[in-house]
């Protein structure tokens, strides 16, 4: 298979809170996304799958979760987890457990980020672990040193 023919998806927030931002996906809408991807033959894979030469489905896809948001742990995992699914979650390091500043919300709402304990789950249930830098600000804005 040509591996540069795979579908990636990517998420960021699955959350059921009214989000002013355009990252935010409800987790009925997540749930029926899934469903899709099931009812048409689609596996799940991750890049360390194809790195580390694992046989790829038929019908392989990557779905990936930007910004490493709680919601990953707790209202995607169990979705995906029914279905046998799993994903990749790029996480700003320095952003592990706690809340993010930099999305503006109404209300100042911020959301939380995956815990350490959340991130060990995943990589045992077979996510990929991914590194979405340190701060969370763009590389090419950040002075070298």
């Amino acid at each position: 298979m040509d591996v540069s023919q795979i579908p990636i998806l990517n998420y960021h927030k699955i959350e059921s809170q009214n989000d002013i931002g355009i990252t935010s996906r409800h987790p009925n809408d997540f749930r029926n996304d899934v469903q899709f991807f099931v009812a048409q033959g689609y596996k799940t894979i991750t890049f360390l799958d194809i790195l580390n030469g694992k046989k790829i489905p038929s019908k392989p896809l990557i779905l990936t979760f930007d910004d490493g948001y709680e919601s990953v742990y707790t209202q995607a995992f169990p979705v995906l987890k029914e279905y046998n699914f799993k994903a990749v979650v790029f996480i700003p390091s320095n952003f592990i457990g706690k809340y993010n500043d930099w999305d503006v919300q109404f209300g100042d709402k911020k959301f939380r980020h995956l815990t350490a304990e959340q991130l060990r789950i995943l990589a045992n249930e077979g996510y990929e672990i991914a590194a979405h830098g340190c701060s969370h600000r763009p590389f090419t804005k950040m002075k070298t040193e």
